[in-house]
């Protein structure tokens, strides 16, 4: 980024500019080959899956992070119906 002779960011740019140009909008709607919504939500369901059970992790941690998230999820839902009551009192 401090060679003088190049702008970057005007690179960039130019870049991004000539890739919209030279993607079909009928491309844009492929993922792994597939072109079916229900395919696609597939895919992802599928590589998440892989992702995130690839991992060994004990069952009592998760329940605590589940927990937790509960508590906290509670929480923000306390102080919003709070926050609305005050505003309508």
């Amino acid at each position: 980024m401090d060679n003088n002779n190049r702008d970057f960011w005007k690179e960039v740019k130019h870049i991004h500019v000539r890739s919209n140009h030279s993607t079909s909008l009928s491309s844009l709607n492929f993922v792994d080959g597939m072109c079916d919504p229900c395919d696609i939500a597939g895919i992802f369901a599928t590589k998440y899956q892989d992702l995130y059970s690839c991992v060994s992790y004990r069952s009592s941690d998760m329940s605590h992070v589940r927990e937790t998230l509960l508590t906290l999820l509670l929480v923000q839902v306390v102080m919003y119906i709070v926050s609305v009551a005050r505003k309508m009192s």
